[in-house]
């Protein structure tokens, strides 16, 4: 019950069921974080920078020019190991295009993995 008074600390974590662009908004408007598995290659404001690169526009593109941020080695069963690698990135997605007159841009951190 703490969190109740301090919404900033709430983060919900789901698959990519809750890849929808309205739960981004409106976790945004309650001050709530989230980390949401991509599905959707989003539209997306592009980056900054001295050179832009081809499909920059889109959440896919400017995930593949990440860095790398981690590695994690996961036991499955008795003899096997997964190696996951981590990278993410804060991205502002547009709106589908359908929606734009209800929704603004939203900037959202996307993990890859």
């Amino acid at each position: 019950m703490a969190l109740i008074d301090a919404p900033e600390r709430c983060v919900h974590v789901a698959d990519r069921e809750s890849d929808i662009y309205e739960l981004f908004c409106l976790a945004q408007d309650l001050s709530t974080r989230f980390l949401v598995r991509v599905q959707t290659n989003r539209l997306a404001t592009e980056p900054t920078g001295p050179e832009p690169k081809q499909g920059a526009h889109r959440v896919f593109a400017q995930l593949s020019a990440a860095p790398w941020v981690g590695c994690h080695c996961v036991k499955i069963g008795q003899n096997e190991i997964a190696n996951l690698h981590v990278k993410f990135a804060t991205i502002e997605t547009l709106p589908p295009k359908g929606k734009r007159k209800r929704y603004a841009p939203a900037s959202h951190l996307h993990p890859c993995s």
